[in-house]
This record gives structure tokens, C-alpha cells and sequence, in this order.
């Protein structure tokens, strides 16, 4: 067996344990694993902290970057809503996107002031950018159709329509009936455009002058040119008591304010969508060789406001 004898330090003295001969504690493996535990524990807290404080400065040169987008889109409104000013509403616009590129509410600002200043590729690169941020942003996903349509990208806006289907969003019909309208406008996948028109048909409970409209074209690309007739011709007289009903609610009252506007607006709707339909009738009606009635509808498209170049089509 083996006897513990203490070690000696040079005078003779027994050395306590854990100390060396020259009286220095000495380190064991396991107090050197706690010392770099604790060193990284602190290197860790300080790159903590650290990376806290660049947060907190970067949150709040965020925020401070909004408010200040923010009130540029503010009077971007103003400008354009008040005043009519549409060159300082953009150059307001321009300003408020600058100091907060990823805000959509300042995209959808700017897209939609392009859009009435017919800056249509900028409105779709603004557009873009917004469904980017949040694609089930429903108004962006309207809007963004709406400029396929301006645009002549007629399959990227069934591509469009396809992915509101997908997700759920929005008026499934709606979405049905863009889709099976764009395929019609491009004049390819016309057999699936009809089973979506046909589908959006049957989920309104009530004629839609838009719907038949939309299947009569389909109906037309694919040349069942009787059937286009009578659904277009359907859709043209639905919209017509639309428009009479809506003249009549007003008959003989002074139009002011706001409320003219809106009943102005409103009105120049609906002839923009009877220029279509009667545009659509024309084409089915030069098809069955009716060329004199064919040239009226185009005239009367034309003094409606058909004009595929203002998105009118």
C-alpha cells in the first residue's frame, strides 16, 4: 500500500493541498472549465447587449423612417383628393415611398397616382413591390389585375386569378370569372375559361351582367357565335336597367358635394362597362357577317368610352 506523505515546501513546512511549493493555489481542470464557462457567459452577455442596442437603434430609426413616409403619402392624398394636384401628389408620393420603401399602404398610394396619371408600368412596378410585402393583401391583388388587363398580360393575370383561387381570397366567383375573362382576352385555354365562367355563373344568385358577358366572349373565341349573341345581348339589357334605376333615384334633384360625384362616377361606370359588352357584341355580330349592325355597336362602344389603351376592354 501506498502511504499519502505530505510534500515538504523548501523549509521543511507541509504544503496545504491545492497549493504549489512556491505557496500559490494552485488550478484544478475542473476550476479551469468554470473560469472559461464564466468568461464565455460574459462574452455572450455582452454581445447581447450589444446586439440589444443595435435593435432598439435600428426599431427606432424604422419607426422614425414610417412617420416620416407617412406623412408624405398624407399629403400625397390630400393633394391629389383636395386640389386635384396630381404632379405634387406624386412628387409627394415619390418622397413618402423613399423614406419608407416597404410600407404597402405608401406602394398603394403611389400605384394608384400613377395609375390615374397613366404611368401604368410604374403603377405595376409599385403594385408588384406591395404584393411582395403581403400577398393577401386583397386591394393590391384587385389592383394588380386590373393593370393585366391595362397591360394586355393577359396570362399573367390568369396566373393572378389562379392564385386568389388557391388561397381563398377574395369572391371566389370574382376570381373565376377574371380568370376565365383574361384566358378569353389572350384566346388560350378557352375550354377551361368556359367551365370557370360557367362555375361562377351558377354560384351568383342573381344575373351578372359582367358574368354573361364573360362567357358570351368565351363563348365567342370558341365560335358559338348564337350563344355568344344571346348571352352579351342579355348582359347589355341587364346593365341598361341598372343604369335607369340608378338615374331614376336621382330624377329631379339638385346633384352636390360629394354625392354628384359619386353618382357621376358611378354612371361613367356602368358606361364603361356597356362600351365593352356592346364592343363584344359588335365582333360576335361582324362574325355571323351582320357588318352594318357590327359598325353601329363599335360606334357606340367608341362614344361609351371603349378605349383598350385607358384599360377599357
Amino acid at each position: 500500500m501506498k502511504l499519502n506523505v505530505p510534500k515538504l515546501d523548501q523549509f521543511g513546512f507541509p504544503i496545504p493541498p491545492g497549493f504549489g511549493e512556491s505557496g500559490v493555489e494552485e488550478t484544478t481542470p475542473r476550476d479551469d472549465t468554470t473560469m472559461r464557462r464564466i468568461r464565455f457567459v460574459l462574452r455572450m452577455a455582452l454581445l447581447a447587449a450589444l446586439a440589444t442596442a443595435l435593435w432598439i437603434h435600428f426599431d427606432a430609426t424604422h419607426k422614425a423612417r414610417d412617420m416620416v413616409g407617412e406623412y408624405f403619402g398624407n399629403e400625397a392624398k390630400k393633394l391629389y383628393l383636395n386640389n386635384r394636384d396630381l404632379p405634387r401628389a406624386l412628387a409627394a408620393a415619390d418622397r413618402a415611398v423613399g423614406w419608407s420603401p416597404d410600407n404597402i399602404d405608401l406602394l398603394m398610394v403611389r400605384c394608384k397616382l400613377r395609375l390615374f396619371n397613366k404611368d401604368y408600368r410604374g403603377s405595376l412596378e409599385d403594385v408588384e413591390r406591395a404584393v411582395a410585402v403581403d400577398s393577401l393583401d386583397l386591394d393590391a391583388q384587385k389592383t394588380r389585375q386590373h393593370l393585366y388587363y391595362v397591360l394586355a398580360m393577359h396570362r399573367e393575370g390568369a396566373a393572378a386569378a389562379g392564385e386568389l383561387l388557391a388561397w381563398g381570397l377574395g369572391d371566389r366567383a370574382e376570381n373565376l370569372n377574371s380568370r376565365a375573362y383574361s384566358r378569353a382576352l389572350g384566346g388560350f385555354d378557352l375550354e377551361a375559361a368556359l367551365v370557370d365562367i360557367e362555375e361562377a355563373i351558377k354560384l351568383d344568385p342573381q344575373p351578372n351582367d359582367a358574368f354573361l358577358d364573360t362567357r358570351g366572349y368565351v363563348r365567342f373565341k370558341l365560335g358559338r357565335h348564337q350563344e355568344a349573341l344571346d348571352d352579351i345581348e342579355q348582359a347589355i339589357k341587364l346593365i341598361q336597367a341598372e343604369k335607369r334605376e340608378l338615374e331614376q333615384l336621382v330624377e329631379g334633384r339638385d346633384l352636390l358635394g360629394q354625392f354628384a360625384r359619386e353618382f357621376r362616377a358611378q354612371i361613367g361606370r356602368l358606361e364603361e362597362q356597356m362600351a365593352v359588352m356592346v364592343r363584344h357584341r359588335g365582333e360576335v355580330r361582324q362574325a355571323l357577317g351582320e357588318k352594318d349592325e357590327a359598325e353601329q355597336d363599335f360606334r357606340l362602344a367608341e362614344r361609351l368610352g371603349f378605349n383598350p389603351a385607358e384599360g377599357v376592354y
